[in-house]
């Protein structure tokens, strides 16, 4: 849209002295960002030269000055951080509509290497042309040009630009790639480019299964159907299956997705992360909250709750019949070795889920209502113990 704002992150160099160039041109409306890290004795430089072409043009420039004491810590990440906590800032106050940033094409096909070199698994090969960070719109329109052709640019337009000297240094993995790519023939860095761009196109089209997959799932499953998935299909789909609905996979190791996988094909698993829990068993596989419930009533109450309701009227298999000698009365989730005494004797809470081949992700948030001497009196499904059963049954227990 014509009135849309945009972040520009604009460094000095030539690759993004070009983009806010071509933007300015386009006619969109850009806000400069630029940082000054102050590593470098030709930082100045580079922020006069931002601010220069800025004021020749009439572009809105911001600087924000790094003032952080780095001590042995990973300063591409502090940057890196730095960098995108004042971009979302901008976005927030111009109302933007997110944030161009002048990666190339040598760029991408750096990382695309990085990345097979590390043997890392990323949502993309090389760059995205477009993604999310820190809720912001990040956009990378340069990805189809080379560095020579942006500095070609640069030099055909007027454009003041400055060259940042660490890049030359090969301290960092990437710089070292971007200096090895320097020695390949035109011929053999086509040939590079060009496998590049097929193995994007195949992860993207394999990206594709594993959405498309993923969007078929719910929060309970058939077995069935995640089993029909070839192995690295439906780990991938697992993942995001996972990450989708609340647990944090991006510290998950490919070891641990293994051992959840091969954990549902047998039915045996049930990981907690937090207050979720993954659980396959009796033919489903489901992502579920605990809900504690741990409610006391020192009389008859009728009242709804989150997960329950205590009514006057229900079904027979509702209701229990409760005395002054049972309160307070304390309404709970089930608990392990629970049980209740029903007419031909005491049976396990546990071995009722398994005669009903009740799933382990239904158990958790079970509900049972144990009275002031402890003893289960009455569960969700099963109904009341023998001695709490009457013709005049005065609390019903409904599961919401």
């Amino acid at each position: 849209m014509d009135n849309e704002i945009w972040i520009v992150g604009v460094s000095g160099g030539p690759d993004s002295m070009a983009l806010l160039d071509i933007y300015s041109k386009q006619g969109k409306k850009c806000i400069a960002a630029h940082v000054n890290y102050h590593q470098r004795e030709t930082s100045q430089r580079d922020e006069d030269i931002v601010v220069a072409y800025c004021k020749k043009h009439k572009i809105e420039v911001c600087v924000k000055n790094f003032e952080q004491e780095v001590l042995g810590e990973n300063f591409q990440a502090l940057a890196r951080n730095f960098r995108y906590d004042f971009f979302e800032e901008l976005v927030v106050q111009y109302g933007a509509r997110g944030v161009a940033i002048a990666h190339h094409l040598d760029d991408d096909l750096e990382t695309y290497i990085f990345q097979k070199q590390r043997g890392i698994s990323s949502d993309t090969k090389g760059i995205a042309n477009q993604t999310i960070i820190k809720n912001i719109l990040v956009v990378r329109p340069l990805l189809g040009y080379t560095k020579q052709e942006l500095i070609d640019y640069c030099h055909d337009n007027n454009i003041t630009y400055g060259i940042d000297e660490s890049n030359a240094s090969l301290k960092y993995a990437r710089n070292k790639i971007r200096h090895e790519l320097t020695y390949l023939d035109p011929i053999e860095k086509e040939i590079l480019i060009k496998s590049m761009r097929q193995d994007k196109k195949d992860f993207t089209n394999y990206q594709r299964q594993v959405m498309e997959a993923t969007n078929e799932m719910e929060l309970v499953n058939s077995l069935v159907d995640y089993r029909k998935h070839g192995p690295r299909l439906r780990k991938d789909v697992l993942r995001k299956w996972m990450s989708n609905n609340g647990i944090e996979t991006h510290k998950i190791s490919a070891r641990f997705i293994d051992q959840i996988d091969s954990a549902i094909l047998n039915e045996k698993a049930w990981f907690e992360f937090g207050n979720l829990i993954l659980s396959c068993s009796y033919g489903e596989l489901a992502i579920v909250k605990r809900n504690v419930v741990d409610d006391t009533y020192n009389s008859l109450e009728y009242v709804k709750k989150e997960n329950y309701e205590l009514k006057k009227e229900g079904r027979k298999i509702e209701g229990v019949f409760l005395t002054e000698s049972d309160f307070p009365i304390i309404v709970r989730n089930v608990r392990d070795g629970d049980q209740i005494e029903m007419r031909f004797g005491k049976k396990s809470l546990n071995r009722f889920f398994i005669d009903r081949k009740i799933p382990r992700h239904k158990r958790i948030n079970w509900l049972v209502i144990e009275n002031q001497k402890g003893n289960v009196v009455f569960v969700v499904g099963l109904g009341c113990d023998t001695h709490h059963y009457s013709n005049n049954l005065n609390l019903f227990m409904i599961e919401l």
